[in-house]
């Protein structure tokens, strides 16, 4: 397998917009802007890779699994371990240059305290748009994913409507803390029994998903991390993991009554 980690192979300033969008989908500022640091060409096709800690390989396997679990659109997975304390990853269906990707806005920030869901941005998408968010939503609080920016969570138009690319980056999950606030660019949310049931009443649509993956129990992922990827979860991450998920079961079980 042929690769190379800058698909530029001159000067930049040689490499027109519409190459950019072309031959990636992205524009000429975003690659400038940070996804030059991520992207390599295998065999001519364009791929995100990344360096990860041997404790995060875990996050960014199960974060894959549980997407799809409920079909929402992510990436393949190729692990190349580099050190004792190092894995790569890479990931085989990125980007098509069928299409362009954007991000959205960043409306929300971390660490916010909210008594409510904050849904002016959410509410007003459309239907199809809606159901990818109700999954990324599910996946993300159920792993207390940390890092949903408009970076790691990208948009294309296919059919003339906004969908979800393929979602990446799972890596800041499962720190394990008894009050998270959960954001993305167009949702703000506590991960609390009273919010949460205030927010799927409004959108019971939504509440399936989050159902399905929040029944999701520690051995069924320490199992997939072994069986697909031959590795061994280590014991610090196997209680970080187990801690969450029992937090999840009595969140579940609250919510059922």
């Amino acid at each position: 397998m042929e690769y190379r980690q800058n698909i530029i192979k001159d000067n930049l300033e040689e490499y027109s917009d519409n190459f950019f969008l072309e031959n990636i989908g992205i524009t000429k500022r975003e690659y400038m802007d940070g996804l030059k640091d991520y992207l390599i060409e295998i065999n001519r096709d364009y791929f995100f890779q990344k360096e990860v800690s041997k404790v995060d390989i875990f996050n960014e396997i199960i974060g894959r699994y549980l997407c799809n679990k409920i079909s929402l659109e992510t990436t393949d997975l190729k692990v190349i371990k580099k050190n004792i304390i190092t894995y790569k990853i890479i990931t085989p269906n990125y980007r098509s240059n069928k299409y362009i990707y954007f991000k959205p806005e960043d409306n929300f920030e971390y660490g916010q305290y909210v008594e409510h869901f904050n849904d002016r941005y959410f509410k007003n998408l459309e239907e199809i748009h809606k159901e990818d968010l109700f999954k990324l939503l599910a996946v993300d609080l159920m792993m207390e994913q940390e890092d949903r920016y408009a970076r790691n969570m990208e948009e294309y138009y296919p059919n003339n409507t906004i969908r979800l690319a393929p979602i990446i980056d799972f890596e800041l999950a499962f720190y394990n803390q008894r009050r998270f606030t959960y954001f993305n660019p167009y949702i703000l949310i506590r991960k609390d029994v009273r919010i949460l049931d205030s927010f799927y009443d409004k959108y019971p649509e939504g509440y399936n998903y989050f159902a399905k993956i929040f029944k999701t129990g520690t051995n069924e992922l320490i199992d997939h991390v072994k069986d697909e990827y031959n590795l061994e979860t280590k014991r610090l991450v196997k209680k970080e993991i187990r801690c969450t998920v029992r937090r999840n079961h009595n969140i579940l079980r609250e919510l059922q009554g």
